[in-house]
């Protein structure tokens, strides 16, 4: 894969990620995100523009891998505006009714392509010509009737947009289902501003985790000093670990099984939900 396409992938997801932890899923930050992605869809059409692939295989992998993340949340937040601009104004009960009328449409589109996702989800490979090439754009049709945004044969593939498309749908799913778990049965917000979280998992846990943190520089895009970290985290979640952090460091790396049983736990319970919705959107 191209070094310049890894970076501009990841450079687009930190920047609309960037947005959101701003400004949370307001209107304002859902359609500045979707101006950023259109941008970044402009100079990947521009490296279209100026690029010739080696070879099949790399043409296979940029419509089938790079430019599906692109379009996946351009579809994504198309769809996130038009749901928060129904809820914005909208009592518990109606937001229900819009998020349920989400999954059915996602449950359609799903029904309507099976065998394709099917394809794709299986990792199948033996469509890839036919499927992720441009020159194959005139043995079929190449319009889809849901989607005519993707039609120049320029810059799409047949079926790049319908992995997006995949995409999309997972990562809204995700989103209704964890807006639906702030929503009560009586119709209250389960949480509130104000409410205190409580840390449940154990101490070494939480002492794997700051130092996981702090060795990827995700605080102030440098490494922190671990006791800063572990300060803090007392503070917000109140568990004493400021001044014992380093004593648990030194158990975690003299274990004889795994060393991060904690993230190895999250990871798994994880890729579990994403199986899981994978499985309720086809």
């Amino acid at each position: 894969m191209d070094r310049n396409l890894s970076q501009l992938t990841l450079e687009m997801l930190e920047v609309t990620g960037a947005i959101l932890r701003n400004e949370g899923n307001s209107i304002r930050a859902i359609s500045t995100n979707i101006a950023q992605i259109n941008a970044y869809i402009e100079r990947l059409n521009l490296y279209l523009d100026n690029h010739a692939f080696q070879d099949t295989q790399e043409e296979i992998s940029f419509f089938k891998t790079i430019r599906p993340e692109f379009d996946g949340r351009l579809l994504l937040y198309v769809r996130l505006l038009h749901l928060e601009s129904k809820c914005e104004m909208a009592s518990t009960e109606e937001k229900l009714v819009f998020f349920q009328q989400e999954r059915k449409r996602i449950s359609q589109f799903s029904q309507l392509h099976r065998d394709f996702f099917r394809y794709f989800l299986t990792e199948s490979t033996h469509l890839d010509n036919l499927y992720f090439t441009r020159s194959a754009n005139d043995q079929l049709p190449f319009i889809d009737g849901d989607f005519p945004l993707f039609y120049d044969k320029r810059y799409y593939a047949r079926m790049s947009f319908k992995i997006a498309c995949i995409h999309s749908h997972r990562l809204m799913l995700s989103y209704l289902n964890d807006q639906q778990r702030t929503i009560s049965p009586d119709g209250t917000s389960t949480t509130t501003p104000t409410e205190r979280l409580v840390w449940t998992g154990s101490v070494t846990a939480l002492a794997e985790l700051i130092y996981g943190l702090q060795e990827y520089g995700v605080f102030n895009n440098t490494k922190v000093e671990v006791k800063k970290i572990a300060r803090y985290f007392q503070e917000v979640f109140g568990v004493k670990i400021e001044n014992t952090i380093y004593k648990y460091y030194e158990d975690m790396r003299i274990r004889k099984k795994s060393r991060t049983p904690f993230f190895d736990g999250v990871k798994n319970a994880l890729l579990r939900r994403m199986d899981k919705d994978d499985e309720e959107a086809l």
